[in-house]
């Protein structure tokens, strides 16, 4: 427990000193732009997470994004044209967020210990965040805030994969990521935990074979390694080896949480 709490103090000081050198970009401000500065090889789970936002989210609706962080996946929320609340432990980045978007309101937080009501929210949202909180406290963190019938949208990184979890291990050795992040990886049993007070559930996965097409495009260039990724993932899926996966959620029942 100590050393999560000094994870946190570490990941906090981290994105704080990020928010201080970040270049404000117009550009950020709309979504679609925003795929586009993301590199081909991992845009596919982007894109899908981005869609769900757009097929869910309603203008009378409240949403939560959870580790808003700078603002980097706000644009897609505010889109949507709903009240958006953005949270994140760093004040620095949430400022950021909160220059980009005036709209949104920004809180500072723990999501381990989210600073709103019960039943308060329709749609909770998250991109890369889940690793940063313990998986129980989270997972009743987020049924307490959402709303009877509410949503929940992911997207985040999987642990199964051995060349995935060497380099992140490598991150962690050269002091690009903590070893708390390392161990509350989103897993499946996570994933299967997180869905079951729900009506509706679709899961997809990605990047099983990324490793070995990024290789691959250095020798035979981006456009063949991209398509012969694209031909992997739909004839030999694999979820025990995906990079990234995204979750959607709808209809929220709090009696099975």
């Amino acid at each position: 427990m100590k050393n999560f709490k000094l994870d946190i103090d570490r990941e906090k000081e981290k994105y704080d000193s990020v928010a201080i050198s970040e270049v404000v970009s117009p550009s950020r401000m709309d979504s679609k732009l925003n795929l586009l500065g993301i590199s081909e090889f991992y845009r596919e789970p982007f894109e899908k997470y981005y869609e769900a936002i757009w097929e869910t989210v309603k203008p009378s609706m409240v949403v939560l994004e959870l580790g808003a962080g700078c603002g980097n996946h706000t644009a897609v929320v505010c889109e949507a044209n709903a009240k958006v609340i953005a949270l994140d432990i760093s004040e620095k980045s949430l400022a950021v967020c909160k220059s980009l978007f005036s709209e949104v309101d920004t809180i500072v937080g723990d999501i381990e210990e989210i600073p709103l009501l019960t039943n308060s929210i329709d749609v909770v949202v998250s991109a890369g965040s889940l690793s940063y909180g313990d998986h129980e406290k989270v997972r009743k963190e987020i049924f307490r805030v959402l709303k009877p019938g509410g949503s929940l949208i992911v997207l985040d990184s999987l642990n199964h994969n051995l060349v995935y979890r060497i380099n992140r291990y490598l991150h962690y050795r050269r002091g690009k990521r903590t070893l708390s992040t390392l161990q509350r990886m989103p897993n499946q049993d996570y994933i299967e935990e997180m869905v079951k007070p729900f009506k509706e559930v679709k899961i997809s996965y990605f990047g099983s074979y990324l490793w070995l097409t990024i290789l691959l495009s250095k020798i035979s260039g981006t456009g063949f390694a991209r398509k012969l990724d694209m031909k992997l993932e739909k004839h030999f899926p694999s979820k025990l080896g995906a990079f990234k996966f995204v979750l959607v959620c709808k209809d929220f029942d709090a009696a099975k949480s």
